[in-house]
């Protein structure tokens, strides 16, 4: 689940992407949300949900062909 590392080291550590990745999410800007995510160096896509109070990823990881498990992020905005 390094993905999800990843994700929020660089939300926490950057304040000029964490703005970016509100005010794309506030605009409803999918592609740029999704793009900016992935920029992060993550392997694996999330499902990513927002809405004006926050952002929620969903992180999945399979053993073979079979989910094992999930880390679901859910950040609010501030």
């Amino acid at each position: 689940m390094k993905d999800a590392n990843l994700v929020m080291t660089k939300i926490t550590s950057s304040t000029s992407f964490s703005n970016e990745l509100m005010a794309a999410a506030q605009q409803s800007d999918q592609k740029e949300v999704e793009r900016m995510i992935q920029s992060t160096g993550i392997k694996k896509k999330p499902k990513i949900t927002y809405n004006p109070d926050g952002i929620t990823m969903n992180f999945v990881d399979y053993a073979g062909d079979k989910e094992c498990c999930h880390i679901i992020t859910q950040l609010r905005w501030v």
